[in-house]
């Protein structure tokens, strides 16, 4: 590849696109007034299906033992930061996990929802 290869445009191909398309989706962050630390997980309901597969990102921890964690699980109960869950239905459940290393109460927000009209509860 040579340097007059580049383009100076963000056209085509899976990295660029005249248009940016946003996925339905719902991000849950957990937090704690115990410290400082948080943490979020990602459900986009687009590609994907509720096992793991590959669109899905594994939750991989890295944090200090004090830091709260928060994932949904798959079928199979594997951790995921992010979980490409196949299109949305309605009275679906998507289960979610957390682990706090502090004891102490948790608020978890839902600071995303990318669907009109879409309920996140219970």
């Amino acid at each position: 590849m040579e340097e007059s290869d580049k383009i100076n445009d963000n056209s085509g191909g899976i990295f660029g696109g005249d248009q940016v398309v946003v996925h339905p989706m719902v991000r849950l962050k957990i937090r704690s007034t115990l410290n400082a630390y948080s943490d979020e997980t990602v459900v986009v309901f687009h590609t994907g299906t509720p096992a793991q597969d590959g669109d899905d990102v594994l939750k991989y921890v890295f944090a200090l033992p004090q830091a709260p964690q928060i994932a949904t699980l798959s079928t199979n109960s594997k951790a995921m930061a992010i979980n490409a869950y196949g299109p949305h239905e309605n009275g679906m459940n998507v289960p979610v996990t957390v682990n706090a290393g502090v004891t102490g109460t948790y608020t978890i927000d839902v600071t995303e929802v990318g669907i009109p009209g879409f309920l996140c509860g219970s």
